[in-house]
């Protein structure tokens, strides 16, 4: 779908989920290291428990770890896209990251450096 491409495009130009180098961008790599880095050991205010088809689990209320993956991949769940809650709730999954940058939130470079602060 024509549509769904330009979305997927839009995201990749304007969106990340990267650690910078932290010799190549210091500066960048510091701010995502320090305020979208989600710790690897959730708290109580981030587990949630979770029930799904029956069974019950603690997991991440932010969706942490996020897998990784090469693309970009649109969530085309009609409830999600409806406001919906379900297990995942993100309308877009941004799974173009490495393994390395599984506790990474998705940010935009640009904004960060402008704002400072975390950015969701």
């Amino acid at each position: 779908d024509d549509t769904e491409e330009k979305i997927v495009d839009f995201i990749n130009r304007h969106i990340t989920a990267r650690l910078p180098d932290p010799a190549k961008e210091p500066l960048l790599h510091g701010l995502v290291d320090r305020l979208q880095r989600h710790n690897k050991n959730c708290t109580n205010t981030c587990k949630r428990l979770v029930k799904y088809q029956g069974r019950v689990s603690q997991r991440c209320r932010f969706e942490f770890p996020r897998k990784a993956s090469r693309r970009t991949v649109i969530n085309k769940n009609r409830e999600v896209l409806l406001g919906v809650r379900t297990a995942t709730t993100k309308y877009y999954t941004l799974r173009r990251r490495k393994d390395r940058d599984e506790h990474i939130n998705d940010y935009n470079p640009a904004i960060l450096l402008a704002w400072r602060g975390n950015i969701d």
